[in-house]
């Protein structure tokens, strides 16, 4: 009898196994340079650069210019928190007293952080806010273009995401890779005033169907090694 539990405990223990192996779970969120990361797993937010046109492509470079933590101004939302992660907001300077840069030039500020994977297809969410509106792309793959700036509600652009509400981004079918990924924000700055970013994510990669298939054939393989076995010992006992 207790050779016939340690084999049916053998299949639910490779299950296990096997589940956490195929398993990979990625916590993001913005902080500033030399920041606590919020227990994130990617690097500080970098400044890379100013535009006064529209960014549209992602960053092919990483962010060489610190950034600072801001205090969130009145009418901005608390910086985003997720059970034990959380996020700050964060600016390419931290003039203003306590929030972004005292009144920058209007324009598009571009940001970027890095963090590695297992690689493969992920699902999940990134919650994402701005002053005014931001774009955000993870290795190229742009997963919500700037909000609507034709709008101005005297704290912030009126359109998500924006620095009064944030905005729930649903990741659906997102490749990265094995190793380092990149991630990048463009702030667009209108209508003068302060300026600052603030995303938090979790995206957990989706086992491939043939590695599930392979692992299933292994398992039943060695639940039908473990039947065997045990038939075996019972002949035994009764002969």
């Amino acid at each position: 009898m207790k050779m016939i539990s340690k084999f049916a405990i053998l299949p639910a223990l490779l299950i296990g196994l096997a589940s956490v192996a195929y398993a990979d779970s990625v916590e993001i969120g913005s902080f500033g340079t030399f920041q606590s990361p919020h227990n994130n797993a990617n690097t500080a937010l970098a400044y890379l650069r100013y535009s006064n046109t529209a960014i549209t492509t992602a960053a092919s470079s990483q962010g060489t210019m610190w950034t600072y933590n801001l205090t969130p101004a009145a009418g901005w939302v608390p910086a985003i928190t997720n059970g034990i992660y959380g996020s700050s907001w964060v600016a390419e300077s931290n003039s203003g007293g306590g929030y972004g840069g005292g009144d920058p030039t209007d324009g598009y500020y571009e940001y970027t952080s890095t963090f590695s994977a297992v690689g493969g297809t992920y699902n999940g969410t990134i919650d994402l806010a701005a002053d005014d509106t931001a774009a955000i792309w993870i290795n190229g793959t742009r997963l919500v273009n700037y909000g609507d700036s034709g709008q101005d509600d005297g704290v912030c652009t009126n359109g998500q995401p924006n620095c009064q509400s944030i905005d729930y981004i649903t990741v659906s079918g997102l490749v990265l890779n094995s190793g380092t990924n990149i991630i990048t924000i463009v702030d667009d700055q209108v209508y003068g005033g302060p300026d600052g970013v603030d995303f938090q994510g979790d995206l957990t990669k989706t086992p491939e169907p043939s590695s599930l298939l392979l692992m299933g054939s292994g398992l039943l393989g060695l639940a039908m090694v473990a039947f065997r076995k045990a038939k075996a010992n019972r002949l035994v006992l009764h002969s």
